[in-house]
């Protein structure tokens, strides 16, 4: 009966494997999501295999970001199949991870001259690859959609959002103690403040890696570029809203101090436009 879809099907992903420019990606990826969508059975065979290839287009850092914010669409847009496949979804994540730890490393050696291993990649080459990684992070946690939190039961729960969070900030946290980077701070706070949504807002916890970071972040913040010092403020008032009334104080008196970096950024005024623009 349904024997045309699954041969559409299969030549889609023939034609996926083998795609080598944006545009036939683009109507690729098109088709399949119709597919997707009008045969559901016949797609989720096919799931890993389409979501392996689309990974690749996300993470790769040569590839201009219009690409990556559509691949990152089309992924989310596949929301019943992460969620139907959560152990895969989340294995995933946990590669990404990995990867993170491993790049960081990378970044930390370039940055301190201990490259030893001609496959380590160049410092930028590093930040950028670690860049590219918490934003497809970011993409599956978004792609999981309520299903990503703890409130939904096992494997979800609390201790393992607290766990990707230490890892994700630790992993930065390596790399910009050795290099600064707006790019690769910008796509943590997006990728930090996305994993923290997902705990009930006033019940997560104060999870110092989370706070130290924020805070490191506050002190170097003057004279950054309008883009990521929208992205800082909207991860503090995340942080606001998500940890509530068990924030520390000392973290509540470097927001609002006289002297706080933050009170004077009111004076900027291409941030306060791009801030409303966000």
């Amino acid at each position: 009966m349904h024997v045309l879809p699954q041969l559409v099907m299969r030549n889609l992903q023939s034609l996926l494997e083998n795609v080598d420019s944006p545009e036939l990606l683009n109507q690729c990826v098109s088709c399949m999501l119709l597919l997707a969508r009008s045969y559901p059975h016949v797609f989720s065979s096919s799931f890993r295999d389409v979501v392996d290839i689309l990974v690749g287009w996300h993470i790769d850092h040569t590839q201009k970001m219009s690409l990556t914010k559509k691949v990152s669409g089309w992924l989310n847009c596949l929301e019943q199949f992460w969620v139907a496949d959560l152990g895969f979804s989340l294995t995933l994540l946990s590669q990404f991870l990995e990867d993170m730890e491993a790049y960081a490393e990378d970044v930390r050696q370039a940055a301190g001259g201990e490259v030893l291993d001609e496959e380590v990649p160049q410092l930028d080459v590093s930040l950028a690859k670690l860049a590219a990684l918490l934003r497809v992070f970011t993409t599956v946690v978004r792609s999981i959609g309520n299903r990503f939190s703890p409130s939904r039961g096992p494997p979800i729960t609390t201790s393992y959002i607290g766990e990707v969070l230490e890892r994700v900030v630790n992993s930065v946290e390596v790399a910009r103690c050795t290099s600064f980077s707006e790019e690769l701070l910008t796509a943590a706070n997006d990728c930090v403040g996305f994993v923290l949504v997902s705990l009930d807002p006033g019940t997560a916890p104060p999870t110092s890696a989370v706070l130290s970071f924020a805070s490191e972040q506050m002190q170097a913040c003057l004279g950054c570029s309008a883009e990521y010092i929208v992205s800082l403020l909207s991860f503090l008032a995340l942080i606001v809203e998500q940890v509530g009334t068990n924030l520390p104080a000392p973290f509540v008196e470097k927001l609002f101090l006289p002297s706080s970096n933050l009170l004077q950024l009111r004076y900027r005024r291409e941030v306060e436009a791009s801030f409303l623009q966000a």
